[in-house]
Protein backbone atom coordinates (compact mmCIF):
# COMPACT_ATOMS: atom_id res chain seq x y z
CA UNK A 1 0.00 0.00 0.00
CA UNK A 2 1.60 3.02 -1.34
CA UNK A 3 1.79 6.40 0.59
CA UNK A 4 0.19 9.31 -1.60
CA UNK A 5 1.58 12.05 -0.18
CA UNK A 6 4.67 11.97 2.67
CA UNK A 7 5.58 14.28 5.12
CA UNK A 8 7.13 11.88 7.64
CA UNK A 9 8.22 8.13 7.17
CA UNK A 10 5.93 5.37 8.68
CA UNK A 11 6.93 3.80 11.48
CA UNK A 12 4.71 1.16 12.31
CA UNK A 13 2.77 -1.49 10.00
CA UNK A 14 -0.14 -1.73 12.50
CA UNK A 15 -2.41 -0.03 10.39
CA UNK A 16 -1.78 -2.23 7.37
CA UNK A 17 -2.79 -5.37 9.86
CA UNK A 18 -5.48 -4.13 11.33
CA UNK A 19 -7.33 -3.28 8.27
CA UNK A 20 -6.42 -6.01 6.12
CA UNK A 21 -8.89 -8.73 6.78
CA UNK A 22 -12.29 -8.82 8.60
CA UNK A 23 -15.04 -11.49 8.38
CA UNK A 24 -18.17 -8.55 8.77
CA UNK A 25 -17.07 -6.79 5.57
CA UNK A 26 -14.49 -6.75 2.48
CA UNK A 27 -12.92 -3.28 1.35
CA UNK A 28 -12.05 -2.87 -2.13
CA UNK A 29 -9.62 -0.31 -1.53
CA UNK A 30 -8.08 0.64 1.72
CA UNK A 31 -5.14 3.95 1.12
CA UNK A 32 -3.30 5.54 3.43
CA UNK A 33 -2.55 9.24 3.36
CA UNK A 34 0.33 11.24 5.24
CA UNK A 35 -0.16 14.68 6.17
CA UNK A 36 1.27 16.82 8.71
CA UNK A 37 0.71 15.66 12.39
CA UNK A 38 -2.61 13.79 10.87
CA UNK A 39 -2.75 10.60 9.12
CA UNK A 40 -5.95 9.80 7.70
CA UNK A 41 -6.81 6.11 6.22
CA UNK A 42 -9.89 5.93 3.87
CA UNK A 43 -11.67 2.84 3.93
CA UNK A 44 -13.90 2.24 0.92
CA UNK A 45 -16.53 -0.44 1.77
CA UNK A 46 -17.67 -3.09 -1.46
CA UNK A 47 -21.58 -4.30 -2.25
CA UNK A 48 -23.66 -1.39 -1.75
CA UNK A 49 -22.48 0.37 1.40
CA UNK A 50 -21.17 3.24 0.18
CA UNK A 51 -19.44 4.82 3.56
CA UNK A 52 -15.69 5.58 4.24
CA UNK A 53 -13.62 6.14 7.49
CA UNK A 54 -10.86 8.08 7.77
CA UNK A 55 -8.88 8.34 11.26
CA UNK A 56 -6.08 10.05 12.66
CA UNK A 57 -2.74 8.89 13.51
CA UNK A 58 -2.71 7.08 17.05
CA UNK A 59 -2.16 9.66 20.28
CA UNK A 60 -5.12 11.96 19.18
CA UNK A 61 -8.94 12.35 19.90
CA UNK A 62 -11.86 14.82 20.42
CA UNK A 63 -13.66 14.78 23.63
CA UNK A 64 -16.91 14.48 24.38
CA UNK A 65 -20.24 13.28 22.89
CA UNK A 66 -19.76 9.69 23.13
CA UNK A 67 -23.39 7.69 22.87
CA UNK A 68 -22.53 4.27 22.71
CA UNK A 69 -20.04 2.07 24.37
CA UNK A 70 -18.80 -1.34 22.68
CA UNK A 71 -16.26 -3.68 24.63
CA UNK A 72 -13.45 -5.96 23.39
CA UNK A 73 -13.48 -4.61 20.07
CA UNK A 74 -11.01 -4.33 17.48
CA UNK A 75 -10.37 -0.88 15.63
CA UNK A 76 -11.61 -1.99 12.21
CA UNK A 77 -14.91 -3.17 13.84
CA UNK A 78 -15.05 -0.06 15.54
CA UNK A 79 -14.98 2.03 12.79
CA UNK A 80 -17.42 -0.37 10.90
CA UNK A 81 -19.73 0.13 13.37
CA UNK A 82 -19.62 4.26 13.24
CA UNK A 83 -20.02 3.94 9.40
CA UNK A 84 -23.29 1.65 9.48
CA UNK A 85 -24.53 3.86 12.34
CA UNK A 86 -26.16 6.62 10.71
CA UNK A 87 -26.41 8.78 14.06
CA UNK A 88 -22.33 8.28 14.29
CA UNK A 89 -20.59 11.44 13.44
CA UNK A 90 -17.35 9.73 14.88
CA UNK A 91 -15.80 7.01 17.03
CA UNK A 92 -12.67 6.92 19.58
CA UNK A 93 -10.74 3.42 19.64
CA UNK A 94 -8.28 2.67 22.58
CA UNK A 95 -6.32 -0.02 21.72
CA UNK A 96 -4.97 -0.90 25.64
CA UNK A 97 -8.73 -1.60 26.47
CA UNK A 98 -10.11 -2.47 23.49
CA UNK A 99 -13.05 -0.10 24.17
CA UNK A 100 -15.04 1.64 20.94
CA UNK A 101 -16.74 5.01 21.27
CA UNK A 102 -19.37 6.33 19.04
CA UNK A 103 -19.64 9.98 18.81
CA UNK A 104 -22.73 12.14 17.96
CA UNK A 105 -23.07 15.37 15.76
CA UNK A 106 -22.92 17.40 18.53
CA UNK A 107 -19.47 16.68 17.94
CA UNK A 108 -17.46 19.82 18.58
CA UNK A 109 -13.32 20.51 19.63
CA UNK A 110 -10.35 20.62 19.03
CA UNK A 111 -8.19 17.48 18.15
CA UNK A 112 -5.93 16.64 21.37
CA UNK A 113 -3.44 14.21 22.44
CA UNK A 114 -4.47 10.94 24.04
CA UNK A 115 -2.66 7.81 24.34
CA UNK A 116 -3.64 4.70 23.19
CA UNK A 117 -6.51 6.75 21.25
CA UNK A 118 -7.45 6.58 17.38
CA UNK A 119 -10.44 8.85 16.39
CA UNK A 120 -11.77 8.44 13.15
CA UNK A 121 -14.60 10.42 10.96
CA UNK A 122 -17.31 8.40 8.52
CA UNK A 123 -19.45 9.60 5.67
CA UNK A 124 -21.76 8.32 3.49
CA UNK A 125 -21.30 9.80 -0.37
CA UNK A 126 -25.41 8.11 -0.92
CA UNK A 127 -26.69 9.68 2.12
CA UNK A 128 -27.53 13.36 1.58
CA UNK A 129 -27.19 12.98 5.68
CA UNK A 130 -23.92 12.04 6.11
CA UNK A 131 -22.51 13.16 2.77
CA UNK A 132 -20.65 16.11 4.27
CA UNK A 133 -20.40 17.35 8.03
CA UNK A 134 -23.31 19.68 7.99
CA UNK A 135 -23.50 22.08 10.34
CA UNK A 136 -19.51 22.23 10.98
CA UNK A 137 -16.76 23.69 10.00
CA UNK A 138 -12.98 22.28 9.46
CA UNK A 139 -9.70 24.01 10.89
CA UNK A 140 -6.34 23.58 10.26
CA UNK A 141 -3.70 24.64 8.01
CA UNK A 142 -5.11 26.60 5.42
CA UNK A 143 -3.71 26.29 1.86
CA UNK A 144 -6.75 27.77 -0.39
CA UNK A 145 -8.82 30.13 0.54
CA UNK A 146 -11.59 31.53 -2.13
CA UNK A 147 -14.06 33.71 -1.51
CA UNK A 148 -17.72 33.90 -2.84
CA UNK A 149 -17.95 30.12 -3.79
CA UNK A 150 -21.28 28.36 -4.07
CA UNK A 151 -21.08 25.92 -1.33
CA UNK A 152 -21.64 22.84 -3.96
CA UNK A 153 -18.85 23.51 -5.71
CA UNK A 154 -16.68 23.96 -2.51
CA UNK A 155 -15.49 19.86 -2.85
CA UNK A 156 -14.84 19.97 -6.46
CA UNK A 157 -12.45 23.27 -6.02
CA UNK A 158 -10.65 21.55 -3.44
CA UNK A 159 -10.10 18.02 -5.10
CA UNK A 160 -7.92 20.06 -7.63
CA UNK A 161 -5.35 20.80 -4.81
CA UNK A 162 -2.70 17.91 -4.67
CA UNK A 163 -2.25 18.81 -0.75
CA UNK A 164 -5.49 19.01 0.52
CA UNK A 165 -7.10 16.62 2.82
CA UNK A 166 -10.29 18.48 3.86
CA UNK A 167 -12.41 20.63 2.93
CA UNK A 168 -15.00 23.47 4.90
CA UNK A 169 -17.27 25.85 3.48
CA UNK A 170 -18.89 28.72 5.52
CA UNK A 171 -21.87 30.74 4.28
CA UNK A 172 -21.05 34.75 4.26
CA UNK A 173 -24.63 34.82 5.93
CA UNK A 174 -24.36 32.58 9.07
CA UNK A 175 -27.95 33.41 9.74
CA UNK A 176 -29.37 32.47 6.31
CA UNK A 177 -30.25 28.79 6.16
CA UNK A 178 -30.98 29.41 2.51
CA UNK A 179 -27.15 30.56 1.77
CA UNK A 180 -25.49 29.59 -1.57
CA UNK A 181 -22.70 31.54 -1.52
CA UNK A 182 -19.76 31.87 0.91
CA UNK A 183 -16.00 30.71 1.37
CA UNK A 184 -14.28 27.62 0.85
CA UNK A 185 -11.23 26.52 2.34
CA UNK A 186 -9.04 23.73 1.76
CA UNK A 187 -7.11 22.20 4.25
CA UNK A 188 -3.79 20.47 4.15
CA UNK A 189 -4.40 18.49 7.74
CA UNK A 190 -7.34 18.51 10.03
CA UNK A 191 -6.67 20.35 13.55
CA UNK A 192 -10.16 20.75 15.07
CA UNK A 193 -13.83 20.11 13.67
CA UNK A 194 -16.33 22.57 15.19
CA UNK A 195 -20.36 23.20 14.83
CA UNK A 196 -21.13 26.32 13.03
CA UNK A 197 -24.39 26.28 11.56
CA UNK A 198 -25.09 26.30 8.00
CA UNK A 199 -21.28 25.52 7.41
CA UNK A 200 -19.86 21.95 6.32
CA UNK A 201 -17.02 20.35 5.45
CA UNK A 202 -15.42 17.15 4.74
CA UNK A 203 -12.57 14.94 3.87
CA UNK A 204 -11.30 14.61 -0.12
CA UNK A 205 -10.06 11.05 0.09
CA UNK A 206 -7.84 9.87 -2.99
CA UNK A 207 -7.86 11.79 -6.25
CA UNK A 208 -7.50 10.02 -9.62
CA UNK A 209 -4.39 11.78 -11.02
CA UNK A 210 -2.26 10.72 -7.50
CA UNK A 211 -3.55 7.45 -8.81
CA UNK A 212 -1.41 7.71 -12.03
CA UNK A 213 1.42 9.14 -10.58
CA UNK A 214 1.57 6.45 -8.40
CA UNK A 215 1.23 4.30 -11.65
CA UNK A 216 3.92 6.02 -13.62
CA UNK A 217 6.50 6.56 -10.67
CA UNK A 218 9.30 4.70 -10.78
CA UNK A 219 10.36 2.10 -8.24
Amino acid sequence: MDSLVTSKPLTTNESLAMFSHSNNATLTSSIRVFYPFVLFMSMLSSGDAFGRCFNTEKGLSIEGSEYRRLRNINHRSCALECRDDPSCFAYEWLEASALCFLKARSLSGDLVRKADAIIGFCLDDEDEERDRFRDHAAFGPELVSVKDVEGEKCKDTCMVVREAAAYSWTPNDLDDDDAVVGTCKCIESLMSVKLDFNSFSGFLGPRKWLSRERRHSPL
